[in-house]
């Protein structure tokens, strides 16, 4: 790995692993074990270093989202290759979705048209199921969608949360999530 990718590495590490959105500069150099000179010959600003990598996140979120989105996969398994494919992602970068939906929120016409269709898309596959009661729980299909992102991101910022207070311990952490996947499917399809 170059020194510009163990600098990006270790900002994505502080942001969307541990959460530190309010990092500077010196806590990356730190991080990445390089001078701050270096980091400086790089990324000339924090706001340039943060730019980098909220756009590399983001395309790589939305390409991922965009690929189980416009499948033509049944809609139990798309769902549950959202999950899938969120719980490799958060186990690596826990506060990864929340800060990029935040960062896509903020800036929402910066992003693709074709993103944009495939959530409606998705949302009308939703309104089909619901009417023939394949989802029984829902009978609108954003709070089926609010739940389903909700229900798959929250669980790794809280058992995070409930480890560091010492409630859980470690090893009990991936049987909680595991349990928490089962328990996302029977709510939003039971």
């Amino acid at each position: 790995m170059n020194t510009k990718q163990k600098i990006k590495q270790s900002a994505k590490a502080l942001i969307f692993r541990e959460g530190k959105f309010d990092f500077r500069l010196s806590d990356i150099s730190e991080k990445a074990e390089v001078a701050h000179s270096v980091l400086h010959y790089y990324f000339r600003t924090r706001m340039q270093l943060l730019s980098t990598i909220e756009d590399e996140m983001i395309t790589e979120f939305m390409e991922n989202g965009k690929s189980w989105l416009i499948s033509d996969i049944p809609l139990r398994e798309k769902v549950e290759l959202y999950i899938s494919s969120s719980y490799q992602r958060l186990s690596v970068y826990p506060f990864a979705d929340l800060y990029l939906l935040s960062r896509i929120n903020a800036e929402i016409e910066r992003y693709s048209e074709d993103f944009r269709n495939a959530i409606v898309r998705f949302s009308s596959e939703i309104k089909q199921a619901i009417r023939m009661k394949i989802i029984k729980s829902y009978q609108d299909p954003i709070h089926f969608i609010i739940n389903m992102i909700s229900l798959t991101a929250h669980p790794f910022i809280l058992t995070g949360f409930l480890y560091k207070t010492s409630v859980i311990n470690g090893s009990e952490v991936s049987n909680i999530l595991e349990q928490q996947k089962k328990l996302i499917i029977k709510n939003l399809f039971d």
